[in-house]
């Protein structure tokens, strides 16, 4: 989601997911999300609880720094908190777009409220996540820019947020130099997520 229209988010995830998601046929021509693809299930696959999406966990990145989940502000939008000093910051994850969903006087896309969801089941507040920094430090409106990833307690395996959310079909993957480290990870998720017409590529009119 670009936000040309705002410099910092007013409206929240938490206030808005169960009003747009009633409407969201409506206003989008989303088809029914199929009961498999249900953004808000974490099954006790013994891999922490979370859904891991097929994807198989990886080593985290050296030069990461820690930070707790405050808020979901939408599907690509975090709020984190730093310590000690408790700091909060808008972050935007980096390779991603996710369908509009909290824009003000903005129709709602299909496919915006589920992948909202699926990012709050992923990162529930208080989760610790990894941010790794790519080229840029921020945006032009002040956000953070990060790779956000997120370790399997179980296993100790990383996954990388964003990856997991393209290969769900919840978000598109979108190449934004100069930051591009995980371009091709994210592409070849994105191609697997359109030939099992998965989330949004089964779910979505045109």
């Amino acid at each position: 989601m670009h936000w040309s229209w705002l410099a910092r988010p007013v409206h929240r995830l938490k206030a808005r997911v169960l009003v747009v998601a009633g409407f969201v046929l409506v206003t989008t021509g989303c088809l029914p999300v199929a009961s498999g693809d249900d953004p808000t299930r974490t099954p006790g696959t013994g891999t922490g609880g979370f859904d891991t999406a097929g994807l198989t966990g990886d080593e985290l990145p050296d030069d990461t720094e820690s930070a707790t989940v405050a808020d979901v502000v939408d599907g690509d939008t975090i709020e984190v908190t730093f310590l000690p000093d408790n700091r909060q910051v808008d972050l935007r994850l980096i390779g991603i777009n996710a369908p509009e969903s909290v824009r003000p006087n903005y129709p709602v896309e299909c496919y915006g409220p589920e992948a909202g969801t699926r990012l709050a089941a992923l990162l529930p507040v208080g989760t610790v996540v990894y941010l790794e920094r790519d080229v840029s430090d921020r945006d032009q409106f002040g956000r953070l820019l990060r790779h956000v990833w997120i370790v399997d307690e179980a296993t100790d395996g990383a996954f990388l947020v964003s990856e997991m959310l393209v290969r769900g079909g919840f978000v598109d993957a979108r190449v934004y130099p100069p930051d591009e480290r995980h371009t091709q990870r994210l592409a070849d998720a994105e191609r697997a997520a359109r030939d099992d017409r998965v989330g949004m590529w089964g779910g979505c009119e045109g």
